[in-house]
């Protein structure tokens, strides 16, 4: 009866895991498909704003983990001079420290910079490819419709 009772518990903690980590993949999945469209709405509607200049954190990419790249985007947005008058980069910078995952500190060098049209065409760029890994890809194929 212990044996059973040991097997349940264990049956139990990885079903547990097992539903945590889909809920965990389709909050980030979400996420992603939020970032995607947010990028869209506010290339589309936000073009006084794409002459800004931002730092560029897509040069080296590939050395850093998606963790980072996430978080190193989040923190772009907040440099914006009209970051505090968009609710689109506040919706769009939450669901990047949600990507960002447990990295919520990371630094971003402002040596080098980048039109913020550009900034935001590479993030979605960078998106798509995630979000292709993860699952729907007919989303990547039609634009948003809203």
């Amino acid at each position: 009866m212990a044996h059973i009772l040991k097997a349940a518990a264990l049956l139990s903690i990885l079903l547990s895991a097992v539903c945590a980590t889909q809920i965990t993949t389709k909050a980030r999945h979400q996420s992603l498909k939020e970032i995607i469209s947010t990028i869209r709405h506010i290339l589309e509607n936000q073009v006084h704003h794409h002459q800004n200049h931002v730092p560029e954190i897509f040069e080296d990419v590939k050395d850093r983990s998606d963790s980072e790249v996430f978080c190193k985007a989040a923190q772009v947005l907040e440099l914006l001079p009209f970051y505090n008058n968009l609710k689109e980069l506040h919706k769009l910078r939450h669901n990047l420290i949600h990507m960002g995952g447990q990295i919520t500190e990371c630094e971003v060098s402002e040596l080098s910079q980048v039109e913020f049209k550009n900034f935001l065409k590479r993030l979605l760029n960078f998106s798509q490819k995630k979000f292709r890994t993860n699952g729907d890809k007919n989303h990547l194929t039609t634009k948003s419709k809203g």
